[in-house]
């Protein structure tokens, strides 16, 4: 049932990264999809027989985890991360669970700060240039199920 929601999470998460690329937005009616998606797969996963209410637990602070610490970065700085890459990774954090979303997310900021420092350093972008995170969040979930680690 795990690889079922992983392969929901890669095609969920695609979609988010294409229209972030394109649009520069993720539509909170693909976050709500996402969101109700996950929570489906998560009443079907709180079984006994993996793990009951440590698993669904895991899960919705995986998917606090993520999004506040993004939330706090949108509070600080406004106009930096947009609530739609919050939303994202909340829904990550349900299909994920706390260790995985929390290594996606670490890779999709590293990502992205190797992104615009090199595009700063060859003055391809500005510091108001916004980066696609939900692109980079896709490069680092496919990098973690490539390194077998979710």
């Amino acid at each position: 049932m795990y690889s079922v929601t992983i392969f929901i999470a890669h095609i969920w998460l695609l979609g988010a990264a294409w229209t972030d690329l394109k649009f520069r937005k993720v539509s909170n009616r693909w976050c709500l999809c996402g969101a109700i998606a996950a929570m489906v797969l998560l009443a079907v996963q709180s079984t006994p027989e993996m793990g009951g209410l440590a698993f669904f637990l895991d899960r919705i602070f995986g998917a606090l985890f993520a999004s506040g610490f993004l939330l706090l970065g949108t509070l600080i700085r406004r106009g930096g991360i947009g609530m739609g890459d919050v939303k994202v990774f909340f829904v990550l954090g349900l299909l994920l669970g706390t260790e995985c979303v929390g290594i996606v997310l670490f890779l999709t900021l590293v990502a992205a700060l190797i992104v615009a420092a090199v595009g700063l350093a060859i003055k391809r972008m500005n510091r108001k240039y916004p980066l696609p995170l939900c692109t980079f969040a896709y490069i680092a979930m496919v990098t973690l199920c490539l390194m077998r680690r979710c």
